[in-house]
Order: C-alpha cells, then structure tokens, then sequence
C-alpha cells in the first residue's frame, strides 16, 4: 500500500454501486487494495457519509467527490425508504451526506460528475462505471428544497424556498404538514416548527413570509432560526430570536441571520409569547438563502 490513501466521497445516487464496483475493479488490475473509509487500511478509502463533525477533521486535498445532483439523492434514498414520491425521510438523509462533500469542496477537495461515462482518479488512471441500467430520477415535488447542492460548493447566493410541506404545525396538531393556517386563540405555545435540512458552515438566512390578522388585538409572536441538534445529543443548540407585536392585518415578512460554524440541522419555530382570545397566522413559505461570511470584528488594545 502506498505512503498516502486516496480519498472518496460518493454523494447519494443510484450510479454509487456502479462506480464503486469499477473502482474496485480498476484497482484490482493495477494491485491495490480497497476498503471503506473508518473501519479499512488499504490504498483507497470510499465513504458514502462522514459522521456529523468528523468532516471537520478530514484534510480536503486527500479527498475526491464524486457527486450526482440534489435530484440523484432524493430519488436514491425514496428507493431506500420506499417512499414514493421522496418524503420527510429522504429529505433529511440526503442534506446530511450533501453537507459533508459541500463542506470538502469548498476547502478544496476535487469535485468529479458521477453521470460521467468514464473518470480519470489519483492512483487509478481512468475508471469507468460498471455498465447497468439506471432508472430516471424522480425527486417529486421536494426536489428544489435541495438544489443549493447542486454545482457544489454552496455559493453565496444559493438558496431555496421551504413551503408548508417542510413544516410541522403542531398548534393544529398537526407533526407532518398539514393546514398553515393556524388559529392564535390559545395559551402561549409553539405555532410551527421545521426545515430539519442540513447546512454547511456559513452565513445563512431565513426570510419568513406570513399573513396575519390579529382580529383587533396585539399578537406577539416569537421567531427562532439557527442549529437545532435536538434532545439528547453532544452539540449545543445555537439559536438567534426576534420578538413582534402584529398590530394590524396584513402579509409580513420576517428575517433572520445566524452563522453555521458547524454543518447542522436547520431549525425555523414561531411562537405566540402569550395567551390570545382570537387571531389567525398563515404560514406561506420561508426562503434559505446563504450570504457572506460576516467581516471579522478586530479587538484594538489601548497602550498605556
């Protein structure tokens, strides 16, 4: 085995099995050994996820992706789940593989196509995929919550709109979509929660577009976005909130900003901070968007 193992990273697609079946042939040819990246010592290392944080401790130039688009990982993981068309499910197990390679691309790793006919890879030369038949993608109608992965790395400016059907409104009790129209008589509670989508390290905001009556009295509302990791595990939420009072009917929008050190879950929540006699709120859609990285902020020391 030579000093340095090649690295790779397969994003999720039906074309994994062909590719990795052609590397392994590939490698057998020029006599080198192949395992799976954190169990394996060999020559070449493939992986199609890197847990959580761990992907900050890779070193990107040892690694090659080979990725297929947003629509190729929906259509990979509804075969997985047997969800068709592609659900909650495969949504969030496709963003949490997208967001390691996101994360390797933007420090450098090389981005290879896996539609490709044939590629050509450190140590192995050109390498062609076993030859099969790979059924069309079908992403069904979740497909452009994920198109900021395609082309990676996520850019500034990429972005995608989350609509009702990313949402859990639970003030209707209703845990996986349901109506967005949310009557606020009640005691102060959560109204909406959801997104649950991975992000990559970065700046990112939420836009948060509603329609609201208060029905002649003052809703206070409470909104959250930033990493939501959830119960019971090691990372530590990391949530930034603004508070307003709706006085008048009408359609409101609603931003926030949060900056990702870590790639994360994603979590948007609205509250009503207090108990209301009457009011309505319709969720219409929340727009992700990723900005520049804030400037760093310098500390100047005054000599004495």
């Amino acid at each position: 085995m030579s000093d340095r193992p090649l690295h790779i990273l397969f994003t999720p697609s039906l074309r994994e099995g062909p590719w990795e079946d052609g590397i392994r042939e590939t490698a057998a040819a020029k006599g080198l050994t192949v395992g799976r990246w954190g169990a394996d010592t060999a020559d070449i290392l493939i992986a199609d996820h890197i847990p959580d944080l761990k992907v900050m401790e890779q070193e990107p130039r040892d690694w090659v992706i080979l990725a297929d688009t947003s629509a190729a990982a929906l259509t990979a993981y509804s075969a997985t789940f047997h969800e068709y068309p592609p659900a909650g499910q495969s949504l969030l197990y496709a963003s949490h593989r997208l967001v390691s390679a996101a994360w390797l691309a933007e420090r450098g790793a090389a981005v290879l196509g896996q539609p490709a006919m044939a590629l050509s890879l450190p140590k192995l030369g050109l390498v062609s995929p076993r030859r099969c038949e790979i059924p069309a993608d079908a992403p069904g109608p979740l497909a452009p919550l994920l198109t900021l992965y395609d082309g990676l790395p996520v850019r500034v400016g990429a972005k995608s709109v989350w609509g009702p059907e990313q949402f859990s409104f639970p003030a209707n009790g209703e845990e996986d979509g349901g109506p967005s129209r949310i009557d606020l008589t009640g005691r102060a509670r959560m109204l909406l929660h959801g997104g649950h989508l991975w992000l990559p390290p970065g700046h990112w905001r939420a836009t948060v577009r509603m329609a609201i009556n208060p029905e002649g009295r003052d809703a206070p509302l409470k909104f959250e976005w930033g990493i939501f990791w959830g119960v019971g595990h090691d990372g530590a939420n990391d949530l930034v909130s603004v508070s307003e009072v709706i006085e008048e009917p009408g359609f409101y929008t609603v931003s926030l900003e949060r900056l990702w050190d870590v790639p994360g879950p994603a979590l948007l929540r609205v509250s009503v901070t207090q108990p209301l006699f009457q009011g309505v709120l319709e969720f219409l859609d929340c727009t992700v968007e990723r900005l520049p990285d804030p400037a760093p902020k310098l500390e100047l020391e005054t000599q004495t």
